[in-house]
């Protein structure tokens, strides 16, 4: 059976969804460059409240905070590939009581293999390395059949989610603008 839209439905439909990917990305960026009226240790300590399965850890301190979460498989797909994934954020402190924030997720996909091996470095030191087996190496062959991609990304979406928690009223006040925005006549 195939479903036929009429041309205004569909229209429609395509333009719900065009204003709430553009309403998406209008708080994101908003998000990206909020800063929190709370000291960095309060947002440690949030984040950890927040986020209890990413079980952070402080691995460096100094004017940034650079927290770190261990690796955690996302899928695994017998013996076809792996999927995993680890977070770092950083705080920075603007002064004793404001900080932004900053969470990144790292993703790795690898076929046929365990968990990757990684080291992280921070302002020139090393802060963190996950065992695992270190492919693709000096001496890896191109046409390894175990290839391994990484992704590295800030993720909007989970900050929106800390802002919320940690800060309503100001996750309000940027939800309130945005739809405003989105509401006002173009050219304005």
């Amino acid at each position: 059976m195939t479903l036929r839209l009429p041309a205004v439905t569909l229209f429609v439909l395509l333009l719900a969804n065009g204003c709430s990917s553009v309403r998406r990305e209008l708080i994101e960026t908003r998000t990206a460059t909020h800063v929190y009226r709370v000291p960095a240790a309060l947002m440690v300590e949030g984040l950890a409240t927040l986020t209890p399965e990413r079980q952070w850890r402080l691995a460096k301190e100094g004017p940034n905070l650079l927290l770190l979460s261990p690796w955690r498989r996302d899928a695994d797909l017998a013996e076809l590939a792996s999927s995993d994934s680890t977070y770092f954020a950083v705080i920075h402190r603007v002064n004793a009581n404001l900080c932004t924030l900053k969470i990144t997720r790292k993703t790795q996909t690898s076929n046929n293999e365990d968990a990757p091996l990684s080291t992280y470095v921070y302002d020139g030191q090393t802060v963190g390395t996950w065992h695992g087996q270190n492919v693709g190496g000096a001496n890896a062959s191109p046409n390894e059949s175990h290839a391994r991609r990484t992704a590295i990304e800030r993720d909007l979406v989970l900050e929106w989610k800390v802002l919320q928690k940690l800060e309503p009223m100001a996750a309000r006040d940027i939800s309130a603008e945005v739809d405003s925005r989105l509401r006002a006549p173009r050219g304005q």
